[in-house]
C-alpha cells in the first residue's frame, strides 16, 4: 500500500507541478514505518526559493485529493547531500527525494523503486522521450548497464553563458569568441578595461571548475578526483582511472581559473 501511495504522489505532483526527479527507498529500508499514515518527502530545494512554492502547492492539492498527509522537509543543497546518506542507512522514514537526476540515480541508486511500471500510463501521456531517457541512463551508468526507470525528471536545466554587448564595446572588443583562444583574448582585453571578465553565482560556482575539469579528465575522471561513491567501486578494481589533486591537468585547469578572475555576483540577503 505505502508503495502504492508512493507512485501516486509521485505522478500526481508530476500532473499537477510539472515536478521531477525523486526517488523512494527500498521497501526493506521502509519496513519500520509501513504503518505510516504519512509520507516524507525530503527536498533539495530550500523553502524560500520558487520552486519550493511549486512543490508545496503540487503537495498541497494531493493532501485535498487523496486525503494523504506530506511531511515536506526544505533541506537545501547542503543539507540534502550532507544528511540524505546518513538518514537512509539509519533507515529513517523517507518515501521520497529529489536531486540532481545523475546523483539520485548514482549515489542514492540502490534505494529506489523500478518505476517502469508506475509510471508507464503517466509517461505515455505526458512524459518527455529525452528526460526519461536520461532518467533510464543515469541509473544503468551506475547498475551495469540495468537502464531501468528509478526516477522521474522534472525539471530540466540548461547552463548558459552570456555577454554583456555594451562592456564588448567598451573593451574594444568586436566579436564574440568562438574558441578557447579568442576566448582567452576577450577575457584579457576584458581585464585591461578594468572590467571582470566572468560573473555567476557563488551557489554554482562549482558547475564551471566541474564542466571544464570533465574536458581534461571526462566525466568518471572528475568524479574519481571528487571521490563520488558512485564509482569507488569501479576506481579500486582499475576500470576507471584514479586521479588525485595532484595530476597535472587538474593543475593546468586551476591556473587556468586563477587567470580569468571570477567572481561571485549572487545576490546577499
Amino acid at each position: 500500500m505505502k508503495k502504492k501511495l508512493v507512485s501516486v504522489l509521485l505522478c500526481g505532483a508530476l500532473v499537477v507541478a510539472a515536478m521531477a526527479g525523486c526517488g523512494k527507498k527500498s521497501d526493506s529500508a521502509s519496513s519500520d514505518s509501513k504503518d505510516s499514515d504519512k509520507l516524507v518527502y525530503w527536498s533539495m530545494w530550500s523553502e524560500k526559493e520558487p520552486q519550493a512554492e511549486v512543490i508545496k502547492e503540487a503537495v498541497e492539492k494531493y493532501t485535498k485529493d487523496t486525503g494523504v498527509e506530506v511531511d515536506l522537509q526544505f533541506k537545501g543543497r547542503s543539507g540534502q547531500r550532507e544528511g540524505l546518506q546518513p538518514a537512509l542507512d539509519a533507515k529513517q522514514q523517507i518515501d521520497l527525494f529529489d536531486e540532481d537526476v545523475n546523483r539520485v540515480n548514482g549515489s542514492w541508486g540502490k534505494y529506489l523503486l523500478d518505476l517502469e511500471d508506475l509510471a508507464k500510463d503517466f509517461e505515455a501521456e505526458h512524459g518527455n522521450t529525452t528526460l526519461f531517457q536520461i532518467a533510464r541512463n543515469a541509473y544503468g551508468q551506475t547498475h551495469d548497464g540495468d537502464a531501468t526507470l528509478h526516477s522521474i525528471p522534472y525539471q530540466p536545466s540548461i547552463f548558459g553563458f552570456f555577454y554583456n554587448k555594451t562592456l564588448f564595446e567598451k573593451a574594444g572588443i568586436e566579436a564574440v569568441p568562438t574558441t578557447w583562444e579568442e576566448f582567452d583574448a576577450v577575457c584579457a582585453k576584458l581585464k585591461e578595461a578594468k572590467i571582470t571578465p566572468i560573473t555567476g553565482d557563488g551557489a554554482y560556482a562549482t558547475s564551471f571548475l566541474g564542466y571544464h575539469l570533465g574536458r581534461y579528465l571526462g566525466q568518471d575522471g572528475v568524479k574519481a578526483l571528487v571521490g563520488d561513491p558512485a564509482v569507488k567501486e569501479k576506481v579500486e578494481a582499475g576500470e576507471i582511472e584514479a586521479v588525485s589533486w595532484d595530476d597535472p591537468r587538474v593543475h593546468r585547469q586551476r591556473k587556468i581559473w586563477k587567470t580569468l578572475q571570477v567572481r561571485d555576483t549572487s545576490p546577499r540577503t
